[in-house]
């Protein structure tokens, strides 16, 4: 959707805000599918915003990430990007949601979706099916 707009799906709206909010939100979206896909035994900590970034590390780990790390992270992100992957945001139940977060190593979301848990029995979470498999964020 342009900057704005609202997306419905199944009565339920979203405002996406502006474009800086969506670019940033999707930046940090498709920065955490690629930590999953080429990092899948670390866990990123963080996420707090720094001037136009966010800071980020992983978690268990004091010192600077490798040279290594990165560029895998930095070539995934642009593969995920040239496969014109979509994302959207999807109504869960949230049973699934949270089953979902505990066994794809995301205890911190599953955590927040704890705390907040939905009217209806859905919860909202951006989504992205790459090769089959659909991944999951909390907002």
């Amino acid at each position: 959707p342009k900057s704005g707009e609202k997306r419905v799906r199944e009565e339920w709206s979203y405002d996406f805000g502006s474009d800086d909010e969506l670019f940033r939100r999707t930046l940090r979206f498709v920065f955490s599918l690629a930590v999953e896909r080429v990092l899948s035994g670390k866990r990123i900590k963080g996420g707090h915003s720094i001037g136009n970034g966010h800071w980020y590390k992983f978690e268990g780990e004091d010192g600077p990430t490798s040279a290594s790390d990165c560029e895998k992270v930095h070539k995934e992100m642009q593969a995920v990007i040239n496969k014109g992957a979509k994302i959207s945001v999807e109504l869960v139940p949230f049973k699934d949601a949270l089953d979902y977060f505990l066994s794809n190593n995301q205890p911190i979301s599953a955590k927040l979706l704890s705390k907040r848990v939905p009217i209806g029995g859905k919860a909202a979470l951006r989504a992205c099916t790459l090769e089959d498999k659909t991944h999951y964020r909390h907002n």
